[in-house]
């Protein structure tokens, strides 16, 4: 589906590689990857509300369970999806964050 939705799109690389390899890659190692392999670009890392809630008093999904998720939360940019049935806080934005509003849509990448 990725392939059909931006293989024709100019400017955008498809990274397959934790399918390909049957791994996962942590956050963090993902934006150190890109950041050595474009050393001129801003980083973003896409996160839907839910993984945000309650970042206001360090108790995000981000915060409590990711792989260096304090420090990831701190340090790294963030588009928070916001959608109408899951609208976000914006006290609950990690600091280098903006806030991505959708229409509505169903699912979760979480479930």
């Amino acid at each position: 589906m990725v392939n059909l939705a931006f293989s024709d799109q100019p400017k955008i690389e498809i990274d397959f590689y934790d399918l390909d390899n049957t791994t996962f890659t942590p956050t963090w190692l993902i934006d150190k990857k890109y950041k050595a392999k474009f050393p001129e670009s801003e980083i973003w890392h896409a996160a839907g509300g839910d993984l945000i809630k309650s970042g206001s008093n360090n108790g995000s999904e981000i915060q409590t369970k990711w792989q260096k998720g304090s420090e990831i939360w701190a340090n790294l940019n963030w588009a928070v999806i916001s959608h109408p049935d899951y609208p976000v806080d914006s006290r609950d934005l990690p600091p280098h964050s903006q806030i991505i509003k959708m229409g509505q849509f169903t699912g979760r990448s979480t479930t």
